[in-house]
């Protein structure tokens, strides 16, 4: 397990992170862990973030990675899978690895980050002066529609929530607005204007 502080889904010489759970299922069982193990300096080579799961029988297991307080998972599968994350951003989890009698398989890990966040507001500009400068007309306007992007303009999908696929929020009744949960990268904001 991997602090990726430029949020790219790949260790690049990053540190470890000691004190992470990390469980192991049988991909028969994914209710009850079959082991569980806590990441610490590798025991070989003294890096942080190293775990193992040892004498285990041929069969099909997954890996379940607890993210610790205040932290998000980086991408998956980002590039090689020998440097990448394999963890799922919203369960922590692998996919499946099978394993046959004598395996050993040095591949699976997780990247994690500190969120960012990027937001402020939108107003009436009242004398189009470009500056929010406290005229009583100059207020926020509550209701539109704010994409989020990525830097080649697709839109980024919500790292809060499984099940969407664009980050899309409204303005509240001063105007504001706040993409949190972010990986760390280039962004771009898109509002839609209003008809009226």
């Amino acid at each position: 397990l991997w602090l990726d502080n430029d949020g790219n889904g790949q260790q690049n010489s990053e540190a470890g992170y000691n004190g992470a759970t990390v469980n192991l299922y049988l991909s028969s069982n994914l209710v009850t862990p079959f082991a569980t193990t806590t990441t610490a300096n590798n025991p070989v080579g003294g890096a942080a973030g190293y775990y193992r799961f040892l004498d285990l029988d041929a069969g099909d297991y997954v890996v379940e990675f607890v993210l610790p307080p205040d932290y998000i998972f980086t991408h998956q599968d980002a590039g090689a899978d020998a440097t990448d994350s394999d963890a799922n951003r919203f369960t922590g989890r692998t996919g499946t690895y099978t394993l046959y009698w004598r395996d050993s398989n040095q591949t699976v890990d997780a990247g994690i980050v500190l969120p960012a966040s990027l937001g402020d507001g939108l107003w009436y500009d009242d004398d189009d002066d470009g500056v929010q400068d406290g005229m009583p007309a100059e207020a926020g306007v509550q209701n539109v529609v704010v994409r989020l992007l990525n830097s080649s303009n697709v839109a980024v999908d919500d790292p809060n929530t499984p099940a969407v696929d664009t980050y899309v929020l409204n303005t509240d009744a001063n105007g504001e607005y706040l993409f949190s949960g972010l990986i760390p990268g280039d962004y771009r904001v898109h509002f839609d204007l209003p008809s009226s």
